[in-house]
């Protein structure tokens, strides 16, 4: 069998300190010496699913297609929860039915779902109950980047856990969203995409609400757009409207503010 899929990348809660990461990679590399190995992060929250699928997302379609992407946030090891592989139009997922697959697979288009046979031969055959990125989801992404079959790996499935993340929408002057995430330069990213703020010209000012506290910013380009300290409103690098502060923190300024937060922005669209 011949592979075009050679490329595996990584997503963790796991951090570095432990085994855990480089397990997960001899167990890839035992299978496939010759697979390109990625690591996307392994400072995911701790058990946190929501922030996972969304930098899974954010960094999955970047990819060359072929890219068998792993996450492994999975609280629910060893329960009744499934493992699964989501095939997409250009990529394949890996990783427990949890949610976590889901917003990057549900924005590449979702051709089949299959439910990992996890007492098959090409899972690892002496498992434990607590580690199934080394023991199923690694083996599983290094045989798929071998060519083996999908229906080998598992049985086709109709529905797998999705997240749900809000639309945000637009009354009159006013949009209503919520915050993504906070990001580690202490940036509030949203839920607002650039297309509803496309009458927004750089320079004009709007009226932010962010965690019941308001805030009257720029809207610019960069962050070096304003002073050093000073806060402002752009589109990032995820083609979401952000909330920042030039070489600073605006989370540790707003610290009621956190992810899930609602917020709402209001300008003048003459």
């Amino acid at each position: 069998m011949v592979s075009k899929a050679r490329t595996v990348t990584l997503l963790t809660d796991f951090g570095t300190r432990d085994h855990y990461v480089a397990s997960m990679k001899g167990v890839l590399l035992a299978i496939d010496p010759e697979l390109h190995i990625v690591d996307i992060t392994h400072e995911v929250p701790k058990f946190d699913i929501r922030r996972a699928a969304l930098l899974l997302a954010n960094s999955a379609r970047f990819f060359p297609h072929g890219t068998i992407h792993v996450a492994v946030v999975d609280p629910g090891v060893g329960t009744s929860r499934r493992s699964i592989i989501i095939k997409t139009k250009n990529y394949y997922f890996v990783g427990p039915d949890n949610g976590v697959l889901s917003v990057a697979a549900a924005g590449d288009g979702v051709k089949h779902v299959y439910q990992i046979r996890e007492d098959g031969s090409y899972v690892l055959q002496r498992r434990s109950s607590t580690f199934a990125g080394r023991d199923v989801f690694a083996p599983v992404a290094a045989h798929i980047a071998k060519g083996v079959p999908l229906e080998m790996l598992g049985e086709v499935i109709k529905s797998f856990k999705r997240i749900r993340i809000s639309e945000p929408k637009r009354f009159g002057n006013r949009i209503d969203g919520e915050v993504l995430l906070i990001d580690a330069f202490g940036n509030i990213v949203t839920n607002i995409g650039d297309e509803l703020i496309e009458d927004l010209e750089p320079g004009q000012r709007i009226l932010v609400n962010v965690g019941g506290k308001l805030l009257r910013v720029p809207f610019l380009k960069t962050y070096g757009d304003v002073e050093r300290g000073k806060p402002l409103a752009l589109v990032g690098s995820t083609g979401l409207l952000e909330i920042g502060l030039n070489q600073g923190s605006i989370s540790c300024l707003l610290r009621n503010v956190k992810e899930g937060s609602r917020v709402s922005i209001q300008y003048s669209r003459e």
